[in-house]
């Protein structure tokens, strides 16, 4: 707690130069940098703890002399004995007056990052596409412009209808991978909730995209790669002219990176939509709950247009409502 506290005492909180003024800089101290407070109100209502302890200490010292007083002291002996209490209650309570200041400023960041984060963010695989149904189809049309098939765009309908039931009227903001298919998913599920345009936002972005595979793909190529990447590692594999696992991993790290500095220094709305691809959405998932290599080789990919869904704890942390299918033999052989 001493350590928290000593963080917060330590920095010195300088107004950011960002638009509104509303965030505090990191400070770099002698040997670490921390974070400090990131609001004017976190750092008001530390102030105001402060204020609370000190009206306390100057209200016994202000008893203490009225006592000494009264017992017929001089006016120097009488501060004395105010003095020797100060230093007394300091000695006694120090560790307690810290962890009250500690505790305080805890359970106002608590509290902010509650009331700055959406209440959920959830996770939302395409619809099934011809890839899906025949891969040939790589040879000939480009990975980010295969569509979705009938089925595909019922399960985005489905999909909607799902999200209208659980939303209510709440506000969404949505992050849309900008392959074809999922566009198309995006679409069919705005569609089917009949949101009005006040209620949500959009944003197209190519960092949640799927998995690069290398350009057209010839089945042959294709077939003898998914062996190697099997004995390989699926994390590790990479394939030829495109993306291993950890090239995923590290797009989606930066996504999240954006995603915590809209919590940070926007008024998120109520929700967080994101529609991608299956291994992406488990990478997402991997950096988010830090999972192993090993965690990740467990889980398959969610079925396509399930919703995966992360509900806002108190804490200001997410949970995993609706966890991936464990593969049962990667699960007992590691």
């Amino acid at each position: 707690q001493n350590k928290e506290v000593h963080r917060y005492l330590s920095a010195s909180f300088m107004q950011s130069t960002r638009p509104g003024g509303e965030a505090f800089r990191r400070v770099s101290l002698t040997r670490t940098t921390v974070r400090p407070l990131r609001t004017r109100h976190e750092a008001s209502h530390l102030r105001h703890a402060y204020t609370r302890a000190g009206t306390a200490v100057g209200a016994g010292g202000a008893l203490v002399l009225a006592i000494a007083l009264a017992s017929d002291l001089s006016l120097a002996l009488a501060l004395h004995f105010v003095w020797l209490y100060w230093i007394a209650l300091a000695l006694v309570f120090r560790k307690s007056l810290m962890g009250l200041i500690s505790s305080t400023v805890a359970a106002e960041r608590r509290r902010q990052l509650k009331s700055t984060r959406p209440k959920r963010i959830i996770l939302i695989r395409h619809g099934q596409s011809k890839g899906n149904v025949d891969t040939d189809i790589y040879q000939r049309v480009p990975d980010n412009q295969v569509p979705l098939t009938e089925l595909g765009k019922r399960q985005a309908y489905v999909a909607g209808q799902k999200l209208k039931e659980m939303l209510g009227e709440e506000t969404v903001r949505f992050f849309v991978s900008p392959y074809q298919r999922s566009q198309q998913t995006f679409k069919v599920i705005l569609k089917s909730m009949a949101i009005p345009k006040s209620k949500y936002s959009y944003r197209e972005d190519p960092r949640i995209r799927e998995q690069d595979w290398g350009n057209f793909q010839v089945p042959e190529h294709v077939r003898e790669a998914m062996k190697q990447r099997r004995k390989f590692g699926q994390f590790y594999f990479r394939f030829p002219h495109g993306e291993s696992g950890a090239d995923v991993y590290d797009r989606c790290d930066s996504f999240w990176s954006s995603i915590n500095r809209e919590f940070e220094y926007r008024h998120c709305l109520e929700n967080f939509v994101l529609v991608s691809h299956g291994i992406t959405i488990r990478m997402l998932l991997m950096r988010y709950f830090k999972w192993s290599v090993d965690e990740f080789h467990q889980l398959w990919n969610p079925e396509n247009c399930q919703l995966i869904v992360l509900e806002l704890q108190e804490d200001g942390s997410y949970r995993l409502e609706s966890p991936l299918q464990r593969n049962p033999v990667v699960a007992c052989s590691t």
